[in-house]
């Protein structure tokens, strides 16, 4: 089965990254999303770095764009840029560097285009009662270090978005648990989790592997951005390194929240 590969790989990477976060910032609500020329904006009341970012750059150099963001990064919040390594006018990230950002996190992205295998385990969230359960168990794994109030604006985002939330069906608790975002030229894997007490038994293979099938029978690639520390597993489970997804933050030192 040949798989559809329509544009670079780090520029499809890009539009399911942007589409994720978007999606994520409609369903906290009170969100502005705005797509211009210099690239897409997001601004809040709330207090998330995915209501408050930039990306999808056009050009390196751009007097209105940097004032622009200069000016929203002097609110309580800050302002984060995501750059992704490729299809980004080149230098964007020392630009933004120098404009006086710092760059908080860089991931690795990766991409499979190989086959999976979906367990039957694998069950679906459909009711709001289900896709709140686990939009909840996800944002307590990954942002332990938030406080309650956007943790809860966290899982609501997640619940209330457009993303497909998936986990190994389990009556009596949530074991382990993904969200995957559906763009037109991919599928992005995000949210990859699994219970502490439930920890290397496959049950996070599990779900990669399910993950890779999904996209293989829309033959369109997977994505996914991980730690550095996390390259070599996800390699032995098929996937090659693209590039990187730099995130850049200006504002108050003190924020926490990087997707």
């Amino acid at each position: 089965m040949e798989h559809c590969l329509l544009a670079d790989p780090l520029q499809i990477a890009q539009q399911n990254m942007l589409l994720s976060y978007t999606s994520l910032a409609r369903g906290v609500g009170n969100t502005t999303i705005h797509v211009d020329e210099a690239g897409t904006w997001v601004t809040s009341s709330h207090p998330l770095s995915f209501c408050h970012f930039t990306a999808g750059f056009s050009r390196n150099s751009d007097p209105a764009r940097d004032d622009k963001l200069l000016q929203l990064s002097n609110n309580p919040n800050g302002h984060w840029v995501f750059v992704c390594d490729g299809p980004n006018p080149s230098g964007l990230k020392s630009h933004f560097l120098n404009l006086g950002f710092t760059c908080r996190q860089s991931l690795v992205t990766m991409m499979s285009t190989e086959p999976g295998e979906v367990t039957p385990l694998l069950s679906e969230a459909l009711s709001p009662e289900a896709r709140s359960d686990i939009s909840g168990f996800m944002a307590n794994q990954f942002f332990l270090n938030l406080g309650h109030p956007s943790r809860r604006l966290v899982s609501r985002a997640t619940a209330r978005s457009s993303h497909r939330l998936l986990t190994i069906a389990n009556p009596e608790e949530i074991t382990g648990a993904m969200m995957i975002t559906d763009c037109q030229d991919s599928l992005g894997l995000y949210n990859l989790c699994v219970e502490e007490s439930y920890r290397y038994q496959g049950l996070g293979s599990m779900l990669v592997q399910s993950a890779k099938e999904l996209a293989y029978r829309k033959r369109i690639p997977l994505i996914l951005q991980c730690q550095p520390k996390l390259v070599r597993w996800y390699e032995s489970l098929g996937f090659s390194e693209i590039g990187f997804l730099h995130a850049l933050h200006r504002g108050r030192e003190k924020f926490r929240d990087i997707i």
